[in-house]
């Protein structure tokens, strides 16, 4: 992939809400939309209205995230464990450690780093970053999780189909743990939360095969 444009949001970066979408230049994904969402203290309605209600149609990525030693102990500290699960599980968006303030990078970097929750004078986020975003990705070298059975349609129209599967298989996790993406001639028709194991594809038009 080549000249990928990273489109950031407004306010700050930290609300997507009324972005233009751009037309992708190319096939698919050359255009990503970065957030940066210091402020998530609102809860889920508040992260979908913002910027999770693309993650299911558009490359997504948090390219900035953290909170300071000053909100331990505060509404962000008490959030950050739901949050980074919504955004890992819930919406499937990447977010980058390297730009967590005051870890420049030796979150991931460097192994003798061991950040504690509040417990010292550097935000307690590289602490809930590394075991409640980072840790719930397999290690190097894990097998990748098996492919889900499709069951087939339990309904249908002359626009839409539901599709059903049994759930896929990863040595690492639950299969609980596993989120989906359905992809419809190429593109992605739309994502499903972990645990859920059936997706409606709509806008579908009569005479048409397309692939999945």
């Amino acid at each position: 992939m080549t000249n990928v444009l990273i489109a950031d949001g407004a306010s700050n970066a930290e609300c997507l809400a009324g972005i233009p979408v751009l037309s992708d230049p190319g096939s698919s994904y050359q255009i990503a939309y970065a957030v940066h969402p210091y402020n998530y203290t609102g809860g889920q309605n508040d992260w979908d209205t913002r910027w999770g209600y693309l993650a299911g149609s558009y490359a997504l990525i948090a390219t900035e995230w953290d909170y300071r030693a000053s909100d331990c102990g505060r509404t962000k500290q008490a959030l950050a464990p739901v949050f980074l699960n919504y955004m890992r599980s819930g919406v499937n968006v990447g977010i980058l450690g390297h730009a967590l303030d005051i870890f420049s990078g030796r979150l991931i970097a460097d192994t003798s780093l061991d950040p504690t929750q509040c417990g010292t004078a550097s935000p307690g986020s590289g602490y809930d970053f590394r075991t409640g975003y980072l840790d719930t990705f397999p290690s190097p070298g894990a097998a990748a999780p098996t492919a889900p059975v499709i069951l087939g349609s339990r309904q249908q129209t002359t626009t839409s189909i539901t599709l059903t599967w049994a759930a896929a298989y990863d040595s690492a996790y639950s299969s609980t743990d596993l989120s989906y993406a359905l992809y419809r001639d190429g593109q992605v028709a739309g994502t499903v939360p972990a645990g859920t194991t059936s997706f409606t594809d709509t806008g579908l038009s009569i005479g048409t095969a397309p692939t999945r």
